[in-house]
């Protein structure tokens, strides 16, 4: 798989630290849950653009006690915050073959219930005609150690189709990876912390000014632009533009109260995205608002560790759900069962240039696996971080609906990680993270120690940890 093209696809299946977000007094506190993507030179990888939102909003909550035999319910009345969500997409598209929208729908009304203190969160999607999909998490909002789903997933993609009739996904109705919420800094534990990115790391800037939400609310604005270009299977590039918007309550940096994701691409059209935090309560739930009878166990894996030499700050990683899908119809026989490791031919790599490598898994069962993420063939890649630079990675827009498989033993996966910018601008610049483009090749990243670091999502497998690395400056051109 190559990893050198990248994706609006990623963009916007949120579950960056939306899960995937900005700032009031201290927006650098606001924070995104990214879904890693690989780089591109001279191509702004949207890193909004590769998340999936996993945030919430405030409240405080207050548990009776609880039974842990009692499979979600509890002996007595429970607090929890309940926020309510409209989310919407609209779509401009100009290509000839469109993405089928047969029996899909583009907007929904999305309940998110949060028992912070006894762990558990639920998100309820209720479509136009009545239906709805549930998914339920114990444990952790981020990383969960229980998670069950019921319903049905839509698969409400919106976009066009390839020239080898591949999905060009260009957006996606934000439901179907879990607890849901704008606003997650507010569900994390401490030491979820060193995962998350704030909007500033990001590279949102604030937008001078008053503004208010579509709901009237007064709000800090913030926002991520990203001009770039795009590759559909074996075509040239064309040009391609994400606008994100996001809107924060200026009493609550922590407070998302809406947020917009504009993906146009030439040729293609363009489509929005729209998440609008209706209203926030703290209700008396019902005690079996958490009850899983009658839902699918969902296998999830552990989170990765953090890195252990303080020299490193946040590392951006993505929790990977081993989810059933329509192509395989059931999950890997074990959440544990794939573990993976990076093996490098060197420890170093100059500023600008690449470095080969191999991600080798380990399927530890005696059964061939097959890995799907939301109906496509995992997509996965490395980057570098360190406690300046936030890297990213970002993928191809096409959908291969072949499952990646692993047979018992090791499989070696080819891996590139690069020791540039994930994206550079073609003129001026204020923002350290987006350089200006240099005249041929990568925006080298400055000399230094890095991790490399998994990004992407291959669902049942434990992401590897990340491995030191050490860039070294560019020799000047004479």
């Amino acid at each position: 798989m190559s990893h050198h093209d990248w994706s609006p696809e990623v963009a916007r299946a949120m579950h960056e630290m939306s899960s995937a977000a900005p700032t009031a007094p201290a927006f650098d506190e606001l924070a995104f849950h990214r879904l890693s993507p690989p780089r591109r030179p001279r191509v702004g990888a949207s890193i909004a653009a590769a998340v999936l939102v996993v945030g919430v909003i405030a409240g405080l909550v207050a548990l009776s006690h609880r039974d842990e035999r009692s499979n979600g319910t509890v002996s007595g009345p429970m607090e929890v915050v309940h926020s309510r969500y409209e989310v919407s997409i609209t779509a401009t598209l100009t290509c000839a073959d469109q993405i089928s929208t047969d029996g899909k729908f583009t907007n929904a009304v999305i309940d998110s219930y949060s028992d912070r203190s006894g762990k558990r969160w639920r998100s309820t999607t209720t479509f136009p005609d009545g239906s709805t999909y549930d998914s339920i998490s114990t444990g952790s909002a981020l990383y969960p150690t229980g998670m069950w789903q019921r319903g049905i997933d839509r698969d409400d993609s919106v976009g066009c189709v390839g020239p080898n009739a591949e999905p060009v996904l260009m957006s996606k109705l934000p439901y179907s990876a879990g607890f849901y919420t704008l606003s997650v800094l507010q569900e994390i534990q401490p030491d979820e912390r060193p995962f998350v990115l704030s909007l500033d790391e990001v590279g949102y800037q604030r937008i001078p000014g008053e503004h208010v939400d579509s709901q009237g609310r007064p709000s800090v604005l913030r926002e991520l632009t990203i001009n770039g270009s795009s590759v559909i299977g074996n075509a040239p590039e064309i040009p391609m533009l994400q606008v994100t918007d996001a809107w924060v309550d200026p009493a609550d940096a922590t407070a998302m109260t809406e947020r917009r994701f504009a993906n146009t691409i030439d040729g293609l059209g363009s489509t929005t995205l729209t998440e609008t935090l209706i209203f926030t309560e703290t209700v008396v739930a019902p005690t079996d608002l958490f009850e899983t009878t009658g839902y699918r166990s969902i296998p999830t894996s552990p989170r990765p560790a953090p890195p252990s030499n303080p020299e490193f700050g946040p590392v951006p990683t993505t929790p990977l759900i081993s989810a059933p899908t329509e192509s395989t119809g059931a999950a890997p026989p074990s959440a544990s069962a794939l573990t993976a490791r990076f093996e490098f031919s060197a420890s170093e790599v100059v500023g600008g240039a690449t470095l080969d490598g191999f991600l080798i898994v380990t399927n530890s069962s005696t059964e061939l696996i097959e890995s799907m993420d939301q109906g496509c063939a995992p997509k996965f890649g490395v980057y570098l971080t360190s406690s300046t630079v936030a890297g990213s990675i970002a993928f191809r827009m096409d959908c291969l609906t072949q499952p990646m498989t692993f047979p018992p033993g090791e499989t070696r996966l080819p891996v590139t990680v690069a020791a540039g910018y994930p994206a550079c601008a073609q003129g001026a610049s204020n923002n350290p993270q987006v350089p200006v483009c240099p005249p041929t090749g990568l925006a080298p990243l400055p000399p230094g120690n890095y991790l490399a670091t998994f990004g992407g999502s291959i669902p049942g497998m434990l992401a590897p940890t990340p491995v030191a690395m050490q860039v070294t400056e560019p020799t000047p051109v004479s």
